[in-house]
């Protein structure tokens, strides 16, 4: 079948959407035969016998910046930077999928915030290594104002991950400073409205050495990394609450696919192969048993199946037994025993792995949470209002923890005194279990207004509990999610509620 030249630009147009290069203006053909010839300068090799695809595509013109396309083994063309690492990988043409559920959030100036997660040890990074790994679209990637992926900042401590006016992507780090700001040397060029995953992989700087920070797109590095410059390490640990796709007065308008935080900085093949395959499971249920994410512990008993690294290794001590490879600071091992050989000197190492993770399956339905699936149980809070899920969900889920040290105060399921349901929730099933056994009393749910709406006052229980409901359905106007204890007391509670959307 021949197909004319105006057909065929049309065809190319829709089938090759570039990620990281400029697309192609205009598509001429110097030849009338698309099997072999030339189009813009571009050189296309003779397609194959077998599988009907492109061998090569060699651009000899600055059409594509002097990129290099070729026929991967899945049949999609690709391209390669020459002058990149052999660890960069290959940003791949794009190949459609099912949508994957995300969060989506229209824009407000103020009288609202970003997707919310309360302040906690586990994403409080301190003077250590870390990375913030976003995905997900903006409608304008050169926005009129910053838009913030994430924002962790108060006073002078903290973290900010946005991308400029100019698409330029940039992480602050506040470490009880005014203030230092890192760009990616070379900008986005995104598509507006398309999707990304976009890492930022810091390495702090001590007395002795420079830092770094380096920006991925897609599992790709973008641009060379920046030098953080050596001296004293300030902590960046804050009392902020996490926002993401906003802050604490306004939300931007996107799409968000996931979201996660890890307290190490991997390597370039490793971010390729976290943005191809997802979070390795051997990262998951990161809980904080000594040694401590954070702090570098010279004693403590391991968790099998977890990772370490070493992060000051002295001779004399000996790690071979949990699973390094050798003994040596630096040395990322997984734990395959509880105690090592000999751990009496003065080597330290500390736990490492995803400390918060927003992943799709855990997004519930507006305005709910979105589930930490780290096992930190770090459940973020989706705004008040102007959000909703990209694909409609029929069931909802909420988990909490609340805790009471001699009082008998309203608290809130989700943590925020903030609607979390909708006029179209309606509770199934509520779940609750108490890790205390001294100092308690009986508890109710209700929903802002009413403290026994939900559950009249029971004593809590150690072992899981079904409340019977009073009410399963709210009344339309009070959208709150409560428990209070009857009498002061100090305990924690720990709840599960499952409901349903009607239609």
């Amino acid at each position: 079948m021949n197909l004319g030249w105006d057909t065929i630009k049309q065809l190319l147009k829709k089938a090759w959407t570039w990620t990281g290069i400029q697309t192609f203006s205009s598509i001429v053909a110097t030849t009338a035969d698309i099997n072999g010839g030339t189009i813009d300068g571009t050189t296309i090799g003779a397609t194959s016998a077998t599988t009907g695809k492109f061998t090569t595509l060699q651009v000899t013109t600055g059409a594509v910046n002097g990129y290099v396309l070729q026929s991967n083994a899945a049949g999609l063309l690709s391209y390669a930077d020459p002058a990149a690492s052999a660890n960069a990988g290959l940003y791949s043409l794009v190949n459609p999928k099912a949508p994957s559920q995300g969060v989506a959030m229209t824009y407000a100036a103020s009288g609202s915030t970003g997707i919310q997660v309360a302040d906690n040890d586990n994403i409080d990074f301190g003077t250590g290594n870390f990375t913030l790994v976003w995905k997900g679209s903006l409608p304008d990637w050169t926005p009129s104002e910053i838009v913030y992926f994430m924002n962790k900042s108060v006073g002078a401590n903290g973290f900010l991950f946005y991308v400029t006016t100019a698409g330029i992507l940039r992480v602050l780090l506040y470490r009880t400073d005014g203030g230092t700001s890192y760009s990616s040397t070379i900008a986005t060029g995104f598509s507006d409205g398309t999707v990304h995953e976009l890492s930022a992989v810091i390495a702090r700087e001590t007395d002795s050495a420079a830092g770094s920070v380096t920006f991925f797109v897609d599992g790709v590095q973008l641009g060379s990394s920046v030098e953080i410059t050596a001296g004293a390490p300030g902590t960046i640990s804050s009392s902020a609450v996490l926002y993401i796709m906003g802050n604490s007065v306004a939300r931007h308008a996107s799409t968000v696919h996931h979201a996660y935080l890890i307290n190490f900085t991997p390597t370039a093949a490793e971010v390729l192969d976290m943005y191809r395959n997802g979070i390795p499971s051997k990262w998951f249920d990161q809980t904080g048993t000594a040694p401590a994410k954070q702090t570098a512990l010279t004693a403590g008993t391991l968790v099998t199946g977890r990772e370490y690294i070493i992060d000051t290794y002295v001779a004399g001590d000996d790690f071979t037994n949990v699973g390094a490879a050798s003994n040596a600071s630096g040395v990322r091992f997984v734990a395959t025993g509880t105690t090592p050989t000999t751990w009496a000197n003065s080597s330290s190492l500390r736990q490492i792995g995803v400390t918060f993770w927003m992943s799709p399956e855990g997004m519930q339905p507006a305005p709910g949470q979105c589930l930490d699936a780290s096992g930190n149980k770090l459940h973020a809070l989706q705004p008040a209002s102007g959000s909703s899920l990209v694909r409609y969900k029929k069931e909802f889920e909420f988990r909490w923890t609340n805790t009471w040290a001699g009082s008998n105060a309203t608290q809130y399921i989700g943590g925020l005194n903030q609607v979390v349901n909708s006029t179209k929730h309606f509770f199934d099933m509520i779940i609750s279990r108490s890790t205390t056994t001294t100092a308690t009393s009986t508890i109710s749910f209700g929903d802002g207004s009413a403290n026994d709406y939900y559950v009249a006052a029971v004593a809590p229980t150690t072992v899981p509990l079904i409340h019977t409901l009073a009410h399963n359905l709210n009344d339309g106007t009070n959208l709150k999610f409560t428990i209070t204890p009857t009498d002061a007391s100090t305990m924690v509670i720990e709840t599960v509620a499952h409901g349903y959307i009607l239609e």
